[in-house]
């Protein structure tokens, strides 16, 4: 199982993407303040996985995960 970014908008062929040129940006920047107060805990989130899972071509950013203890998904 795989997320896949880098597409035109167009296509589900993985030879047509290109990362560089079509940027997928998953963000916890909820407000789009650019700082980082306010912004989600997690922006990517994986549980109790059965099979291997990745993410490709993709740019995670704008998590703020402050607490100091924060715990773990249950």
């Amino acid at each position: 199982m795989g997320i896949f970014g880098g597409y035109a908008g167009t296509g589900s062929n993985p030879d047509q993407r290109d990362w560089k040129a079509y940027p997928t940006i998953l963000s916890g920047d909820i407000d789009g303040d650019g700082s980082l107060a306010g912004n989600a805990r997690r922006v990517v989130s994986a549980v109790n996985l059965i099979y291997p899972a990745w993410l490709d071509g993709l740019v995670i950013t704008g998590a703020n995960n402050d607490a100091v203890n924060y715990p773990p998904l249950a």
